[in-house]
């Protein structure tokens, strides 16, 4: 019985390893795509978090810049550079972040989170205010050329010290009530930026005054921060 038993063992030993795998169901074509379309989510959530993602333009404070629903394509590596101290976001930036009025927490802060993109002004420790819808840091007057002749307005707004950590953010859009920005709710943590846009990517073409003229545009505008004039330097001194 014991060699019978043996036999046996050595039978089932030199069975080929393909007749016990002929036992066992094979990935199916769609089990294969559907595992590569998750992967494909995953990486691509990971990418929009961490590195770059597009966001929709909505209502007009940043015009005459950015255009009510235009995406536009924001860096996220500049958010994670200023929390980890090796870059710090500039006067001129166009950056977005949470909107700092509304408060939520838990799973109630991801689904209702309300998001401004502005344009920092100012940075910490800098002295901002306006005078007649002039804007001036450290009390020179700004260029501001990204207005490109637009109307700035006629209000004053009381100086502030920006707090170290923090930005100063306006909306390029100077009209009265025309951006809700650090003018009314003070100056941003800059730990709670969350990107700064480089990039108009749609639409391709917007219909202007002159007729249709393409939109896809770079917004690298650290050079248009605005150091002062001569001319409004001489008249801050005054």
């Amino acid at each position: 019985m014991s060699r019978a038993s043996g036999d046996l063992s050595k039978d089932d030993a030199r069975i080929p390893p393909a007749a016990h795998a002929a036992g066992r169901a094979a990935p199916t074509s769609a089990a294969r795509w559907a595992t590569l379309g998750l992967a494909s989510v995953v990486v691509g959530l990971l990418f929009s978090l961490f590195i770059a993602g597009v966001v929709v333009v909505h209502g007009h404070s940043m015009e005459p810049t950015l255009h009510n629903d235009e995406r536009v394509l924001v860096l996220r590596t500049g958010a994670w550079m200023q929390r980890l101290g090796w870059e710090a976001f500039a006067p001129g930036d166009i950056v977005f972040f949470p909107d700092p009025t509304r408060k939520a927490a838990g799973v109630a802060r991801l689904l209702s989170r309300h998001l401004l993109i502005k344009r920092i002004v100012a940075g910490p420790g800098q002295r901002v205010d306006m005078h007649a819808g002039v804007l001036y840091v450290d009390g020179e007057a700004r260029r501001e050329p990204y207005l490109a002749g637009a109307f700035r307005g006629l209000g004053n707004v009381p100086a502030t010290r920006v707090p170290a950590g923090d930005v100063y953010v306006m909306g390029d859009n100077r009209r009265p009530t025309a951006s809700f920005d650090s003018r009314s709710f003070g100056p941003v943590p800059a730990g709670s930026v969350e990107g700064r846009a480089v990039l108009v990517v749609w639409p391709l073409l917007r219909r202007t005054a002159d007729g249709w003229r393409w939109n896809v545009r770079l917004l690298s505008a650290r050079h248009h921060a605005g150091a002062p004039s001569a001319s409004r330097r001489a008249a801050a001194a005054r």
